[in-house]
């Protein structure tokens, strides 16, 4: 969902300051990587001591696994598992997850008529063999008092703990001033077996949806305005949190450290109505902890984060002042010169200079750094994509514990 740039300028204005963090500029003139000619279409997961990527190489569609040196673990042709009637390149919703068992999860979503919403999630064990799939539409279990031309909207494929799957949709009725959510279960076969729906006696308008250790649902919500706030909803006791309000224009991660609290990267317009890379945290009960934003004269977006002994590992991108609507790995990075970003903070994400460590990856290449995977024998090992001339590439760096880039 998009609003209008003016109405979330003028918003950002009144609702938001927002602290600035500028990490120092470095990085290497020529980029030495190992490197394979195919490009990233999702966001890629850590699996274990694996980088799971979604990867097209000409008319072929991966899922495959790199290790830690950067080699490939193993790869499987995804062509099959595509949701009918679309195609990779076009199929609007498009997402990798995983579960505590290790298993990974090939998402997809697309409109029927622009009406009926049909989703698809496909499960593979960690060494890449099909286990099952299933395909639905989202269910309309519509309360009797609510007009039958109302519809549950899908928020989100979420892996369960228990090892099944819960496709999560809302309904929001304004003249009651509530909001319905709604849980429909599938288990490992892939069967549907449990439609749950839980009543909010307020209107959280939701329209993304991640899942906490703790089983709470957590919501992106939205108003007219362009400002989010996040919703944590426990389904047991029916407990609603609610955080303060934020400038959030395109949210691009979700974490939860090992405290339980959430860690949220996202772009935005903050203060002189400049546009960055802006990272929040809040508690398991949506308090506000601490926000930083990061900009060094251009917008630090930063799409994945792990949790180190002294702080926190993030990568992503810096578009060099372009504005980016929406974060699509497939689309978006194509036509913009931006540079890969690895970046270090403390617990608070404050670079302290003389411990962390953040910089640009200078290219004469596009890069932008996708996922990073910490090694046990000590550094760390960087998934990104670079673009150079319409050619596509998948680029693997390694890095030591003092941020050098080694290979």
């Amino acid at each position: 969902m998009k609003i209008n740039y003016l109405i979330i300028l003028f918003s950002a204005i009144l609702l938001y300051s927002c602290e600035k963090s500028n990490p120092e500029i470095a990085g290497t003139d020529e980029l030495s990587s190992i490197s394979y000619q195919e490009k990233i279409y999702a966001q890629p997961i850590v699996l274990g001591n694996q980088i799971i990527s979604i990867q097209n190489k000409e008319n072929t569609n991966l899922l495959t696994a790199f290790n830690n040196t950067g080699s490939i673990e193993w790869s499987v042709d995804i062509d099959d598992y595509i949701i009918s009637g679309t195609n990779y390149n076009n199929v609007p919703y498009l997402s990798l997850s995983k579960n505590k068992n290790n298993e990974i999860f090939l998402n997809f979503y697309r409109e029927n008529n622009n009406e009926t919403e049909i989703i698809k999630a496909v499960r593979f064990s960690n060494s890449g063999e099909f286990i099952s799939q299933f395909t639905d539409s989202i269910h309309q279990n519509i309360p009797n008092f609510v007009s039958a031309a109302r519809r549950f909207v899908g928020l989100g494929i979420l892996p369960l703990d228990n090892g099944n799957v819960a496709v999560v949709s809302s309904l929001t009725v304004v003249a009651n001033q509530q909001t319905f959510i709604q849980m429909s279960e599938y288990n490992s076969d892939g069967e549907h077996f449990n439609d749950t729906t839980y009543t909010i006696d307020q209107l959280i308008n939701p329209y993304q949806v991640f899942l906490a250790s703790n089983g709470r649902l957590v919501f992106q919500t939205g108003n007219e305005f362009g400002i989010s706030r996040f919703v944590v909803f426990n389904p047991e006791s029916s407990e609603i949190f609610t955080s303060p309000e934020f400038p959030v224009f395109d949210l691009l991660s979700f974490y939860e450290n090992s405290k339980g609290d959430f860690i949220i990267t996202a772009s935005a317009f903050v203060d002189n109505l400049d546009y960055y890379g802006i990272i929040i945290s809040i508690s398991s009960n949506a308090e506000y902890l601490w926000h930083q934003a990061y900009t060094e004269q251009t917008a630090w977006l930063l799409t994945s984060v792990t949790e180190v002994s002294d702080g926190y590992i993030f990568t992503g991108f810096d578009i060099t002042g372009q504005l980016l609507n929406e974060l699509d790995w497939r689309s978006s990075l194509d036509n913009e010169k931006f540079f890969g970003i690895v970046m270090k903070t403390d617990f608070n994400g404050r670079v302290n200079q003389n411990t962390d460590w953040s910089y640009r990856i200078m290219s004469p290449a596009s890069t932008a750094c996708a996922a990073i995977l910490q090694n046990e024998t000590g550094g760390y090992t960087v998934l990104g994509g670079k673009y150079d001339r319409d050619i596509y590439s998948t680029i693997i760096l390694k890095i030591n514990e003092v941020g050098e880039i080694i290979n």
